[in-house]
């Protein structure tokens, strides 16, 4: 059983390295971008869509049970032969 609380930690950890290597990503456009209202848009649009995933997976994850566990036995059993 893998509590489900670990595999949240392990995902904010995802998404701290994620917006570290965004904002790194995003200060390269603008430093060394062609300066174009497209490339500012294309930021926006960037930054709108990533917002909205994570958003949304926070939300997902904040209407379940914590406390519970995942079990891959289930998963074993049908692909590897006990």
């Amino acid at each position: 059983m893998i509590p489900i609380a670990f595999i949240v930690i392990i995902w904010l950890i995802a998404v701290a390295v994620f917006l570290i290597f965004a904002g790194l990503s995003i200060m390269q456009m603008l430093k060394f971008g062609i300066k174009h209202p497209v490339t500012k848009w294309s930021i926006i649009v960037f930054m709108g869509v990533a917002t909205l995933t994570v958003l949304g997976t926070l939300i997902f994850l904040s209407q379940i049970n914590l406390q519970s566990g995942l079990d891959l036995q289930p998963i074993y059993e049908s692909v590897f032969v006990v």
